[in-house]
């Protein structure tokens, strides 16, 4: 993030696809943000990867988003221990100014890491890390500066019992206290909002030279997200131009996230089938969410336009909490045909099964989706920077 917004997931899309249908994956899990925010649940270090994979368009069969996929690569353990630590500050003269001011702008800044990696024996690999940031920053014409902290560990342990399997566990945790967005609005300029997040996954591979490749996984996620202020303490007063939609005030409740998934894949030997013309991979996954929501806010609210007072809301809450729950299974066969070796083609056909429902709700909703895909890939030429032409076809289901 550059410093600004410590603690707070960006908004990214792609290939004309909405935000909010942006995926994240930790390795073949998915980590998005189930309530639909297209943010992934945990906010991700970068120190964390051993590298950061974006798609966006035409997407493999094991990918479900329609405009954009990041998938991280978690670091492995090393051969040798090694260790890092590493320190960055930013204060003072060090900072941005310009005029016109921007929206946002940095105050300070200061990150701290640190990462061990090495066998504990010779079949078990570690991985070890921890992060702590702290980050203040000028927002649109606050005169104050606000603050946010962001803490995270993670592990990441890699059994090796044999030459042809792998065990891999995950474990990663973090806590954040980031501005309550609506802090102006509220008439709170120091209310907080935090969120607390922990989730583990473990994944068994196996690989042979001449046999079927395949492995299964599974992971469990959970959130709990708190907006931070006080609902009595005030009366918000929102400006239509300024603050956005007055109605964001009904959604600021205490929240319960947590998601769940199981998994396998199995695919053709490394040396492919029919004198490796084609490396087929089949999957399946399936998954369970839920979100529980409460302390709902109930009273008045203000509405200006333009400084000069325009309607007044007013709010009542449920007196009981939300909870909504969400279970999906996908399929999949995927074929990456090698013709000749400048083109290929990639065939696959995705099935999506989704269903969700709430709590005392009138009926629930239930959606099935096939998603054929094809593409075909040319490379005119080695030389120089490998030129290719492609061309192709999806069909995708927004989440």
């Amino acid at each position: 993030s550059g410093g600004l917004y410590t603690g707070q997931s960006g908004r990214i899309g792609g290939f004309l696809g909405s935000r909010a249908q942006s995926t994240y994956r930790l390795g073949d899990l998915d980590i998005t943000d189930p309530t639909g925010s297209g943010a992934p649940l945990i906010v991700p270090d970068l120190f964390l990867w051993n590298a950061v994979n974006v798609a966006t368009g035409m997407m493999p069969a094991h990918l479900d988003s329609t405009g954009l996929a990041v998938s991280l690569d978690p670091r492995t353990p090393a051969s040798t221990w090694s260790r890092t630590l590493e320190a960055t500050v930013s204060h003072f003269g060090s900072v941005s100014l310009s005029d016109p001011p921007q929206i946002a702008r940095l105050h300070g800044w200061d990150h701290f890491t640190a990462l061990a990696s090495g066998p504990i024996t010779n079949r078990l690999g570690l991985v070890a890390a921890g992060s702590w940031t702290n980050g203040s920053q000028f927002e649109r014409a606050e005169t104050d500066a606000v603050s946010a902290i962001s803490g995270s560990g993670f592990a990441h342990l890699v059994f090796t019992p044999n030459d042809r399997d792998q065990v891999k566990a995950i474990g990663w945790a973090q806590h954040t206290s980031t501005p309550f967005p609506l802090r102006t609005a509220v008439g709170q300029p120091d209310a907080r909002s935090s969120n607390t997040v922990f989730h583990v996954q473990s994944t068994w591979a196996r690989h042979e030279a001449n046999r079927p490749q395949w492995r299964v996984f599974g992971g469990f996620s959970r959130g709990h997200r708190t907006p931070g202020w006080n609902h009595e303490a005030t009366v918000p007063v929102f400006e239509r131009l300024t603050d956005g939609p007055l109605t964001q005030v009904a959604n600021t409740a205490d929240e319960v996230v947590h998601q769940w998934s199981l998994g396998g894949r199995v695919g053709s030997p490394p040396s492919g089938i029919a004198g490796g013309k084609h490396h087929i991979e089949i999957g399946g996954d399936l998954t369970g969410a839920a979100a529980t929501l409460s302390s709902f806010f109930s009273g008045a609210a203000g509405e200006l336009v333009a400084g000069g007072p325009a309607r007044v809301w007013r709010f009542s809450s449920p007196g009981t909490d939300s909870r909504r729950h969400e279970l999906g299974f996908a399929a999949f066969a995927s074929d990456r045909i090698t013709v000749t070796p400048r083109i290929a083609v990639d065939a696959g056909l995705r099935f999506d099964s989704v269903s969700g429902s709430a709590d005392d709700a009138a009926e629930g909703i239930t959606w099935s989706t096939l998603a054929p895909r094809a593409h075909a890939r040319w490379t005119i030429t080695d030389r120089f920077w490998r030129p290719a032409f492609t061309v192709g076809y999806a069909r995708s289901a927004y989440r």
